[in-house]
């Protein structure tokens, strides 16, 4: 492939050589966000009416992400058995069912671990899916192929809030797990070559990969820090400020609009000058946007104003993902 890769006239008959094939498995990404991105939102407004401290509300959300971590782990050893297709449609099929079962049981123990089940899904659903572009691509596009999926992925989640606040109470629930089910269907359809895995190729230890990149690992662990904290918690501010659940919701998907249309230019200037230059202008980038947040006066121009400081603020922090050192 990379012999007829390097063939290719232009950039973007490359980047169609990289993501046409794998198109399919870009669609089911996007159901995958569109299902899980508004969850958050639901469930905190839902424990904020019911009186549950905001403590709770965060050990829940936290509960999701401790899953992430697991299921990035888990994901190298099963790819070796049941091989990417097979892997996607399993965790597929454990979002589904962990988001639909939240609407037969109660807060807050049943509902931390079918979160945690989530997270395991939504963790190895994004370290197959990165994994197979990651083998597509080559490093003259590698930046462009991983920001279009993550434009796509960014996408969905943003409008996931807007897509499930359309419903009430536990109906919610059961339209994020018919969207994770339907993730499966394009998959099916699937003809380019799964990622091949050498024999004796295993994954990096953690302290190795951050040794390897010390600005890729700080980036993403900062990440991670503010997304995880917005997340969980951005629906029990929204209803401490007195915003109705559609003005949560369209504040929410505001704030993904920055990293949305940001990764498509910082794909190309990463790929033309390099990933640490970018990574570091996007954290300044990010503390001028905090900075900002403490010069807000009182009425509606300051709930504008936080719209437009986190879309800054979290939106070029969650561009910080590196690809490569």
């Amino acid at each position: 492939m990379s012999a007829t890769v390097d063939r290719l006239p232009s950039a973007t008959a490359q980047l169609r050589v990289v993501l046409l094939p794998i198109s399919p498995v870009l669609l089911g990404a996007m159901l995958f966000a569109l299902a899980h991105g508004g969850l958050f939102n639901v469930m905190g407004i839902a424990l904020a009416e019911h009186g549950y401290p905001e403590s709770t509300i965060g050990l829940l959300g936290s509960m999701f992400f401790v899953g992430i971590f697991v299921g990035a782990a888990l994901t190298e050893r099963f790819v070796r058995r049941v091989r990417h297709v097979r892997w996607f449609m399993l965790l597929a099929g454990v979002a589904g069912v962990s988001t639909v079962a939240l609407s037969l049981t109660t807060p807050v123990v049943g509902w931390a671990l079918l979160r945690f089940l989530a997270g395991v899904a939504m963790g190895g659903h994004w370290s197959v899916v990165e994994g197979w572009i990651q083998f597509q691509a080559h490093n003259a596009v590698r930046g462009r192929s991983l920001a279009i999926y993550e434009c796509v992925r960014v996408l969905g989640v943003g409008a996931s809030p807007l897509l499930l606040g359309l419903f009430a109470g536990n109906d919610a629930y059961i339209v994020a797990g018919i969207l994770f089910t339907f993730a499966l269907v394009p998959v099916c359809f699937l003809t380019s070559k799964e990622p091949e895995i050498a024999p004796k190729q295993q994954a990096l230890p953690i302290a190795k990969l951050i040794a390897c990149s010390p600005l890729g690992g700080i980036c993403c662990m900062m990440s991670g820090f503010v997304l995880s904290a917005f997340f969980s918690m951005a629906g029990v501010f929204g209803k401490q400020s007195g915003l109705t659940a559609g003005e949560i919701s369209g504040f929410i998907s505001f704030v993904l609009i920055a990293p949305a249309v940001t990764q498509i230019p910082l794909g190309m200037l990463s790929d033309r000058f390099g990933r640490r230059l970018h990574g570091v202008g996007g954290g300044v980038d990010a503390g001028v946007g905090r900075r900002a947040q403490f010069c807000g006066i009182d009425g509606a121009w300051r709930i504008s104003r936080r719209h437009e400081q986190s879309a800054l603020r979290v939106g070029c922090v969650s561009c910080q993902r590196p690809n490569q050192p």
